[in-house]
C-alpha cells in the first residue's frame, strides 16, 4: 500500500483550496501537545469552511437536508506527532 509523502506549499498545484487556522493554548495539553478529540473539532471547522469557501455551499443548508440520515462513525489514524504550540 502506497503511503502519502508531505508536500511543501509550493508543490501544491494551482487552484488547491488551503487554509489556516490557529491551534489554541486550551486545544493542548501542558506539553503543548493537541488533544486528540480536538483534532476532530478542527477537521470539522475546516470542512466547513471548505464546502463554504471552495464549493459556495452554505455547510449548515447542507446538514441541515442530511439530518435524519444515518451517520457511521469518525476514526481517527495514522497521525504522526503535531509540532508543539507556539
Amino acid at each position: 500500500m502506497a503511503r502519502f509523502e508531505s508536500m511543501t506549499l509550493s508543490e501544491l498545484p494551482g487552484g488547491v483550496w488551503r487554509t489556516r487556522l490557529p491551534v489554541r493554548f486550551g486545544s493542548c495539553d501542558p506539553a503543548g501537545i493537541v488533544y486528540t478529540p480536538e483534532y476532530l473539532n478542527l477537521f470539522n471547522g475546516v470542512i466547513e469552511d471548505w464546502y463554504g469557501d471552495a464549493l459556495g455551499l452554505p455547510y449548515h443548508e447542507l446538514v441541515g437536508t442530511l439530518a435524519n440520515r444515518p451517520w457511521l462513525c469518525a476514526r481517527l489514524g495514522g497521525f504522526r506527532q503535531a509540532q508543539q504550540h507556539g
